[in-house]
């Protein structure tokens, strides 16, 4: 269930990409549109994230394994928030008055 989230939102950054070279026009009109579904699609997975993490440290494994595994869902958060802020930034960017 995972791994279908995390494929949709890498097709819509690939189709964003590829829109933002080849047809800037398109891209223009449907950029908010596709930062509203990332963004709704990150929350999903870090929700997903966050639920597994608390999971893991409610588990009785050891505290090393449970330390690293809060520190890859730390970056794995921050990755999402990262690329959240990189696609509203470009979108808040273009829509600046004077420009």
């Amino acid at each position: 269930m995972n791994m279908k989230w995390l494929g949709i939102l890498v097709l819509i950054f690939i189709a964003d990409m590829i829109l933002r070279k080849k047809f800037p026009q398109t891209w223009a009109r449907v950029q908010l549109p596709i930062n509203i579904a990332v963004s709704g699609l990150s929350l999903i997975m870090i929700v997903f994230t966050v639920v597994g993490t608390y999971q893991v440290v409610a588990s009785d494994i050891n505290t090393a394994s449970k330390v690293l595994f809060i520190l890859f869902a730390m970056a794995y958060i921050a990755v999402f928030v990262w690329a959240n802020y990189r696609f509203w930034s470009t979108w808040f960017r273009k829509r600046k008055p004077g420009k």
